[in-house]
C-alpha cells in the first residue's frame, strides 16, 4: 500500500499555506488593482483557516501585532504543518475507506 498520494496532498497543501504570507506581503508592493484582487482571492482560504487558531498561537507567543494579531513566521510554519498533516491524514483515511468499500463489494 503506497502512501505517495498522501505525500503529494501534504506537499501541495503545505506549499499553498507557505505561499499565503508571501502573497499577503506582495499586496503591499503596490500591485495593480486586478492583481491585488486575484491575490486576495488566492490567500482568503488560508487566512480564514488561520483565524480560529490565533488565540492558541497567542497563548504560545507565536503571534505579532497589537490591534490585529497575525501568526509570526514560526507560528505560520506550525499552522501550515498542522493543517497540511491533517488534510493528508483525512485524504489517506478516505482513500483507505474507499478501497475497503470496493473490496467489500467484490
Amino acid at each position: 500500500m503506497s502512501t505517495r498520494p498522501s505525500l503529494y496532498v501534504f506537499a501541495w497543501f503545505l506549499a499553498y499555506f507557505l505561499l499565503v504570507p508571501l502573497a499577503l506581503w506582495s499586496i503591499n508592493l503596490g500591485l495593480p488593482h486586478v492583481l491585488e484582487i486575484a491575490v486576495s482571492v488566492f490567500i482568503a482560504p488560508g487566512a480564514f483557516a488561520a483565524q480560529p487558531l490565533i488565540p492558541l498561537l497567542k497563548m504560545l507567543g507565536l503571534t505579532t501585532g497589537e490591534w490585529v494579531r497575525l501568526p509570526s513566521l514560526m507560528g505560520w510554519l506550525i499552522l501550515s504543518l498542522g493543517y497540511a498533516g491533517g488534510i493528508a491524514f483525512i485524504y489517506e483515511m478516505l482513500r483507505r475507506f474507499s478501497r475497503a468499500q470496493r473490496k467489500h463489494r467484490q
